[in-house]
Formats: C-alpha cells, sequence, structure tokens
C-alpha cells in the first residue's frame, strides 16, 4: 500500500501538469528555412523566382486557457531569427557575373493555437500567426567585387501551421512545429515588387511554470 501511494504521488505533478496545458511556458530551440522569392521587375514586367534554405534560432512564449476539459488555447509571442530566402547567379547589364540574393531580417510573430490533448501529456495544435519582418535584397558584382543592397518596406503577414508538444518531465516539453508565413515587399531601389513564402520548420525545448 506505501508502495501504491509513493508512486501515485510521484505521478499525479506530471499528470496535473501535463493534462492541464494551462498558465505560462517559454521555450527556445532552432528553426530551419524553407524560402521563395519571385521577384517581379516593374520595367519590364517579368518574373524571376529563385529559393534558398537557411537554420537559426527562435524563442518565444506562450500562454494556455482551457477551453474544455479536452482542449486549450495558446495564446503566444515569438521571434525567429533572420533567414536567406533567396539566391540566384546571373550575368548583370555589362557583362559581369553577379549574384542577386534576399533576406528576411528578424520577425515579430503573434499567434493563437487552439489545440487537443491526446493522452494525459501531449497536445496537438493549429496555428494562426501575425507577424511583421523586414526584407532586404542584395546584388552582387563577381567579378569587381562591388554590392548594393535595398531594403524592403516592413511587411506584415498572417500564417497557418501545424504543431505538437509533449512533456517529457514535471516542467519541461518538447515542442515541434511547422509553419507557413507568405510575406510581399516593396523595394523602390529595384522598381519591383518581392513576394516570398516561407515555411519554417522548428524543433523546441521549453518549461511551463
Amino acid at each position: 500500500m506505501k508502495k501504491l501511494l509513493a508512486m501515485m504521488a510521484f505521478a499525479l505533478p506530471l499528470s496535473a501538469n501535463a493534462s492541464d496545458f494551462t498558465g505560462l511556458s517559454v521555450w527556445v530551440g532552432g528553426q530551419y528555412t524553407d524560402g521563395e522569392t519571385k521577384y517581379f521587375d516593374k520595367l519590364d514586367n517579368s518574373r524571376t523566382d529563385f529559393d534558398d534554405t537557411d537554420t537559426g534560432l527562435t524563442i518565444g512564449a506562450d500562454y494556455g486557457f482551457a477551453l474544455t476539459d479536452n482542449s486549450v488555447l495558446l495564446v503566444g509571442v515569438s521571434w525567429a531569427d533572420k533567414a536567406d530566402i533567396g539566391s540566384l547567379d546571373f550575368v548583370n547589364d555589362g557583362g559581369d557575373a553577379s549574384t542577386i540574393s534576399a533576406e528576411s531580417e528578424q520577425s515579430y510573430m503573434f499567434y493563437v493555437a487552439p489545440g487537443y490533448k491526446i493522452g494525459e501529456s501531449s497536445l496537438l495544435y493549429a496555428k494562426l500567426s501575425y507577424s511583421e519582418a523586414e526584407g532586404t535584397l542584395t546584388v552582387d558584382n563577381n567579378v569587381d567585387g562591388t554590392s548594393f543592397s535595398s531594403r524592403g518596406i516592413d511587411d506584415k503577414a498572417f500564417g497557418y501551421g501545424l504543431g505538437f508538444r509533449s512533456y517529457v518531465t514535471e516542467n519541461v516539453f518538447l515542442n515541434a512545429d511547422v509553419e507557413r508565413v507568405e510575406y510581399e515587399y516593396s523595394v523602390s531601389d529595384f522598381e519591383a515588387t518581392i513576394d516570398t513564402p516561407i515555411t519554417r520548420a522548428s524543433i523546441t525545448v521549453g518549461m511551463s511554470f
């Protein structure tokens, strides 16, 4: 009997925390970014597509609200590291080999994520987000070493995705999610607009309080 009570006492904190998913949580981890750049030239109405992948850091925090016994709503904010989202080699008008590249600067995101509990310690959720980021377009002349950059205006975009959270101890959890965000930048220096759909996959470790 004493052994049974001891086992129940050990299990109850984990079960209560993991099946609750409410309150404050913070997390940090790595992300993989798959970006595509769609360059629309306003002068000749042409379009050029190029892409790139990158890795970086992401951090964030959210607060969980109970909706029913089996569902919660996470409301949070996150920060994502800058990422290369496109690179293309070409020959410029002067006949020199050049490279055009696009970069998404550090982005900030607000999100809501309704989730459904799976078992005692896991949560599957859908994610809807509103984010803001700044883009930079750079052209490098690979012959004479000159470079020209143009920073785009801040762009705001909505995103969507799926995620999974699972507790590994009483307070520590692992989180994985995938999200799609589509930005559009207006770059006056290049007389162009740039669409940049970005897919981010992240794996993070977090702690609940």
